[in-house]
C-alpha cells in the first residue's frame, strides 16, 4: 500500500483503539441515562433514598480515563531484545565515549545527552516517538533520521540494536 512499517502499526492502534472506545463509551452513556432517569424518578417523589447509579457511572469512567496512562511499549527482556546483550553491545561499540550510560562501566562521555531515565523519554533526537522499534531506527540509521546530527552510523546489525535498545528501556 505504500506505506511504512511504522505508519503500518501506527493505522492499525489506531483501528484497534477507536472500536474499543466505543465500549467504554457506551457503558458510560448507558449509566448516565440510567442516573437521568433515577434523579427525574426522585424529583417527582421526594424522600426517595438516591440509588447507587452515580458511583456505578465513576467505575464506569475509570477505565476509559484510565486507558491513556501507562507506557504501551513492550517491557524489556519480553522478546524485543537481550538487555544484558545490549549493555555488552553498548560497551563493545563504545557508546559510553559519548553518552553517559548508567550501568554500563566507564560511560561517561558529554558529547551525546546523557541516557539516564531513558524509558522515561517523549522522544528520541527529538523526532521521533520513544518506543523500542523507534530506538533501532534511530540506532542503525541516525543520519537518515536528523541529517549532519553528531550520531555516527555504527554499523550496528538488527539485533544489536534490538538489544541495545532493550538495554536503554530497562533505564527508568
Amino acid at each position: 500500500m505504500g506505506i511504512t512499517q511504522l505508519e503500518d502499526q501506527q493505522l492499525a492502534g489506531i483501528v484497534m483503539w477507536i472500536p474499543g472506545g466505543f465500549v467504554y463509551v457506551a457503558a458510560a452513556a448507558i449509566a448516565f441515562l440510567k442516573w437521568l432517569g433515577e434523579t427525574e424518578h426522585h424529583t417527582r417523589q421526594p424522600g426517595l433514598r438516591r440509588s447507587a447509579v452515580l458511583p456505578a457511572l465513576v467505575a464506569s469512567l475509570t477505565p476509559l480515563m484510565l486507558g491513556g496512562c501507562g507506557n504501551s511499549d513492550p517491557p524489556p527482556g519480553t522478546g524485543f531484545g537481550d538487555p544484558a546483550h545490549g549493555r555488552a553491545a553498548i560497551l563493545a561499540f563504545g557508546c559510553g565515549s559519548c553518552h553517559t550510560i548508567p550501568g554500563v562501566l566507564n560511560a561517561r562521555g558529554l558529547v551525546g545527552p546523557p541516557l539516564d531515565h531513558f524509558a522515561n523519554r517523549v522522544y528520541i533526537a527529538g523526532m521521533l516517538r520513544n518506543n523500542p522499534e523507534n530506538m533501532v531506527i534511530w540506532l542503525r540509521y541516525p543520519q537518515t533520521i536528523v541529517p549532519g546530527n553528531a550520531m555516527p552510523n555504527m554499523g550496528l546489525t538488527e539485533r544489536d540494536a534490538r538489544d541495545i535498545a532493550a538495554y536503554l528501556f530497562t533505564l527508568d
